[in-house]
């Protein structure tokens, strides 16, 4: 599959980072022009107000902090490909924001950073993975956390038989592991 517009959300953690990897890939590959995508939440704080009890006031995050982490963030990991750095302080959920962004902008694939987590996990409280895989209007490229490092509680492997990134075809696909 070949892809003009690859949407890359990042939280500027080690796995996105990962799923940054797979992302540059694609682009070098298909000649396609990565969106950078850091969505900032508003924080809703109670502050005392003498008169009424508490007052809520909602914080807008830095924008200018999280826009300098961003293309801090490219620069580092995607290099030499074509971005668009995309800094949004807006409510509702990442998910949310991630799907509608991916609609507005005709993004082709989402490269998503994908924590591993137990069937138990997943029933409890829904990964963000799994919000945007419901919610996005194209298809979804899922990066797992590569296992360089063995762990003694999942086993895992080293670097050397870490797959290589894939892609599946359809609506929704699977999940790879980056080298």
């Amino acid at each position: 599959m070949t892809f003009a517009r690859i949407l890359l959300p990042t939280n500027f953690s080690e796995l996105s980072e990962e799923a940054a990897a797979v992302a540059r890939s694609l682009a070098h590959e298909s000649g396609a022009t990565v969106d950078v995508l850091h969505v900032c939440k508003p924080v809703e704080v109670a502050l005392p107000a003498p008169e009424v009890g508490y007052l809520i006031r909602r914080l807008s995050p830095d924008e200018t902090e999280a826009r300098t982490k961003l293309a801090e963030f490219a620069r580092r990991n995607l290099g030499d490909v074509r971005t668009t750095l995309v800094t949004k302080a807006a409510n509702g959920s990442p998910a949310q924001q991630i799907a509608r962004y991916a609609r507005d902008s005709h993004a082709d694939v989402i490269v998503l950073a994908a924590r591993a987590r137990g069937s138990v996990t997943r029933l409890v409280t829904p990964s963000l993975s799994g919000q945007v895989l419901r919610k996005a209007p194209c298809t979804v490229l899922l990066v797992e956390p590569s296992q360089r490092h063995p762990t003694p509680a999942r086993g895992g492997r080293n670097g050397a038989d870490a797959p290589e990134p894939r892609l599946a075809h359809g609506a929704l696909c699977g999940t790879v592991s980056a080298r």
